[in-house]
């Protein structure tokens, strides 16, 4: 586990997926990551990479070969090595292996980067094409914030407020994790959502190209929170297990795919290629107060 520490912030990362544990602020001792309760959901932070979400049918075209890949892709499951640190960041790097090869047929470098600035985790990314080949691939961000810190608060008393008043819909998901091509209108000129105990019945709500560029996440009961900022990032997942002290933010570059969709992964929606030598940077941070 490395720790990183500043006066304001505590921060563990794990090297298996280049995972966030934890993020403390010091001054409140409020731990504001979800502590991966194993009954209810196992994770913390994971990376999506190559992918994010489901493949149809659990599988994809590299120039005309079918590979399979699971949900999100194999970097969450990943050692990575941890290659700079400092007391207040790392940086952790995967580079492509004789088992990725099997799941992904490209030389590659994922590195991941933390650090600590005053009251803010900054999260950063660099994908860099280590090949001789075109290079397609999406990444995102899954950190899952808890919430219902105190006796005296429950989920109901959380809320997110974007930067902007947004008219939004979600895009829906199937039953196998595909989109099915209906939207459902969520936000209708406001910038608050309230955590209800069913917004998440019908999966996470995925938003395209929102106004806003940050969320807070806010109690009713006290005045601590968080302020995520994900410019850059087109599509903004926010996904919870009913009913669980957690709420998913998620920044992605990529989603899953269509219900029936058969094409190339560099014809995916949101993928990105990238040439020989060419790289591809994006970050976003977490502010606490």
């Amino acid at each position: 586990m490395q720790v990183l520490e500043n006066e304001h912030l505590r921060a563990c990362i794990k090297p298996l997926g280049a995972e966030l544990c934890s993020l403390v602020n010091k001054e409140t001792g409020i731990e504001h990551m979800w502590q991966a309760d194993s009954e209810i959901w196992a994770k913390h932070a994971p990376i999506l990479f190559p992918i994010v979400g489901e493949l149809n049918e659990g599988k994809t075209l590299f120039n005309g070969e079918t590979y399979a890949m699971s949900r999100h892709g194999f970097f969450r499951t990943s050692l990575t090595q941890l290659i700079e640190h400092t007391a207040t960041s790392a940086t952790f790097e995967l580079k492509a292996s004789k088992s990725t090869k099997s799941l992904y047929p490209f030389e590659f470098s994922l590195c991941v980067g933390y650090e600590l600035v005053e009251t803010t985790l900054v999260n950063s990314f660099e994908v860099r094409n280590l090949g001789k080949e075109p290079m397609p691939f999406t990444l995102g961000g899954h950190p899952a914030f808890a919430i219902a810190h105190f006796e005296c608060e429950n989920i109901a008393d959380y809320y997110l407020e974007f930067d902007k008043e947004e008219y939004a819909s979600k895009h829906l998901l199937n039953s196998d994790g595909l989109f099915s091509g209906f939207t459902r209108s969520v936000l209708k000129g406001q910038k608050k959502l309230p955590i209800t105990a069913d917004l998440f019945n019908e999966d996470a709500l995925v938003f395209k190209n929102l106004l806003s560029s940050s969320v807070q996440l806010k109690s009713n009961q006290h005045s601590h929170g968080l302020r995520f900022t994900y410019k850059d990032w087109p599509y903004l997942g926010i996904w919870a297990k009913p009913g669980a002290k957690y709420v998913c933010l998620e920044p992605w570059m990529g989603c899953a795919d269509n219900e029936g969709f058969t094409g190339e992964f560099h014809e995916k929606e949101c993928a990105i290629t990238l040439s020989p030598s060419e790289s591809k940077s994006l970050s976003f941070s977490v502010e606490v107060f």
